[in-house]
């Protein structure tokens, strides 16, 4: 992107001090409630030398069917932490996060006509709406497959024909994340956009030639088979579409639901969306009809579901430069002090080594505000042992902290208890009508929660249980007495 050791430009600190942030948000304690069972599913895999089929994890479900489609990228995460920890995690998604914005910013800068300081406002606008994203699961490798098959496409569009990367690249989509259907996707909306020629005002599209829709027809058929190439098979054709229409995910996961315009960082991002469809409408630029799709689409995504924020970023980026750059073309300071730069680049550089997280067991980097750190040393401590109805965010850290001598009742693999457990753990936590008697049906003997959870007055009014332990973060109860069918569990 235009760099040069004898002419460093404060747009190259800039994206330069982006690996900075990257350590800064990669190395802080770990606040996502589904790490920890992405861990577990990798720990699985990779003692077992197996794909699990069914629940093996859960006393509420167990033996039900599993998709465990994720299963490449879990294990690639475990087999990072069996090697280095936390540090072995932290710098696998290094790794992951570079690639991907060294791929993007390539995007950008070729939409941006070379313009490196659109392409550097770009990328940190970027990266500052993603980094919510930066956590170590499947997506962040999902990410960089979609920012792959929007270059190679791109590519085609000048003449350079990679089309042949996209069937392999699919084919190790599919075993790393459920977006894998975006693949597909966007290789439609490349061969739909060139269909017909188009010259309406502002609005153009260039006809593929008989040659390029073949090549695109063919990519796409051969993508399409790609998908089969994993574990479950030709179950992975339906399983994306099962997850979009349960209507208890959507509601019960918040990255799953529309974006909640009174959060600070939905604020923002519906101000970057107005400035960005501003700019398009202002510019004076020809718009091509493969834009207008998608935008279209990835728009209505990012309507649809908070977690799509981040291909909304990665498809609208390039668009945006392009308009912005025509914008910024003229009138800006082309100054540079070449040795200041490199002393800025060199305090990036001195406080990134400073940032380095230390090599702390990855049990420790939990966010004790998050999850029931202190509650689980407790059990631990005192060899708890049995079935345990557990808040659904925490269902992950205590299947790594405490399976196989606590199974628990919920956990962030939704698509697995969205037929029957997911539906009733909500009407237990929402107190509905026969909220007590669909506990007792599952028979826990332990139950664990948040202190202020509205079931923990329910539990209180009955006479089943024993409050054992309660700090700020979560309260334990013991169940008094099982019924008889379940006395060889009790601990």
């Amino acid at each position: 992107m235009g760099f040069s050791l004898s002419r460093l430009k404060i747009q190259h600190v800039v994206l330069f001090s982006l690996f900075l942030y990257f350590i800064i948000i990669t190395g802080q304690d770990i606040h996502d409630t589904d790490v920890w069972w992405h861990l577990k599913v990798g720990e699985y895999i990779f003692e077992h030398r197996t794909v699990p089929k069914t629940d093996i994890f859960s006393f509420s479900n167990t033996g039900h069917e599993w998709i465990a489609h994720e299963w490449g990228a879990e294990l690639l995460y475990y087999s990072a932490y069996k090697t280095g920890g936390f540090l072995g995690l932290f710098g696998l998604n290094l790794v992951i996060l570079s690639a991907n914005y060294f791929l993007f910013g390539r995007l950008v800068y070729r939409a941006a006509a070379k313009d490196l300081t659109v392409t550097t406002v770009v990328v940190v606008i970027c990266a500052v709406f993603t980094a919510v994203f930066w956590v170590f699961r499947p997506h962040l490798a999902a990410y960089l497959l979609f920012i792959s098959f929007l270059s190679v496409l791109e590519m085609y569009r000048d003449g350079k024909n990679l089309l042949w990367l996209l069937p392999p690249l699919m084919a190790l989509w599919v075993n790393i994340h459920g977006s894998f259907i975006m693949g597909i996707v966007l290789i439609g909306i490349y061969l739909i956009s060139g269909l017909f020629s188009i010259n309406f005002g502002r609005l153009v599209s260039r006809k593929w030639s008989l040659g390029e829709r073949k090549n695109l027809v063919i990519t796409l058929l051969l993508v399409i088979a790609a998908v089969a190439v994993n574990p479950n098979t030709t179950k992975m054709y339906y399983y994306p579409f099962f997850t979009l229409n349960s209507e208890d995910i959507m509601e019960s996961i918040t990255e799953w639901s529309s974006p909640d315009f009174h959060l600070p960082i939905f604020k923002a991002f519906l101000a970057y969306l107005f400035v960005v469809y501003v700019t398009l409408v202002i510019s004076q630029k020809t718009m091509d009809f493969k834009d207008i799709l998608m935008l279209g689409l990835f728009t209505y995504l990012a309507m649809y579901g908070a977690r799509n924020m981040g291909l909304f970023m990665f498809v609208t980026g390039p668009i945006w430069a392009e308009r912005l750059a025509g914008f910024l073309s003229h009138g800006r300071p082309q100054k540079q002090v070449v040795v200041l730069n490199w002393m800025v680049l060199a305090g990036v550089v001195f406080y990134g080594i400073y940032s380095l997280p230390s090599q702390t067991p990855v049990e420790e980097k939990v966010n004790r505000e998050w999850f029931p750190y202190q509650a689980v040393k407790y059990m631990k401590k005192n060899g708890l042992k049995g079935t345990l109805f557990n808040n659904y965010d925490w269902g992950g850290y205590l299947l790594w902290t405490r399976f196989p001598d606590n199974t628990i009742f919920i956990d962030g693999r939704s698509d697995v208890y969205e037929d029957r457990v997911l539906p009733e753990y909500m009407r237990i936590t929402k107190l509905k009508p026969d909220a007590y008697d669909l506990l007792l049906k599952y028979n826990p003997q332990y139950i664990l929660l948040k202190p202020d959870a509205p079931v923990n007055h329910l539990i209180k009014t009955k006479g089943d249980w024993i409050e054992i332990y309660k700090d700020d973060i979560a309260v334990l109860y013991k169940r008094k007495k099982l019924d008889p069918d379940n006395l060889e569990a009790t601990g």
